[in-house]
């Protein structure tokens, strides 16, 4: 079970409560079920928006497993004291499991929301 509409590929583009996306759906059309340890991450659809974004290759989504969610989170507590969002957790999990692709003059820039 997870919420990875497009990163894990099992989006489907359908229409639901008004809008046309990419949705966890079955065959015939009706709506998973969904999980992820962010609430604001745990819906079946992803934002239209964003949706024709990833058609026209202009941004890249990855998923994050809760146990690498709540390690990013932790650390980023310990190391800096920040207690990050779980839904911005999923980026500091991908990022940190990215970052040996990247010199230490390469900057990641990460916007987190939390307390």
């Amino acid at each position: 079970m997870h919420a990875a509409r497009i990163a894990s590929g099992t989006g489907i583009s359908g229409i639901a409560q008004g809008y046309k996306t990419r949705f966890l759906q079955d065959e015939d059309g009706q709506l998973q079920d969904t999980h992820s340890i962010a609430a604001g991450l745990d819906y079946v659809g992803v934002s239209p928006i964003l949706a024709d974004l990833h058609e026209e290759e202009k941004v890249r989504f990855e998923l994050a497993r809760d146990t690498e969610v709540i390690e990013a989170h932790s650390l980023l507590m310990k190391q800096e004291g920040i207690i990050a969002a779980l839904e911005s957790s999923h980026a500091l999990a991908c990022a940190f499991r990215e970052m040996g692709k990247y010199t230490p003059d390469d900057a990641i820039i990460i916007n987190i929301s939390g307390r």
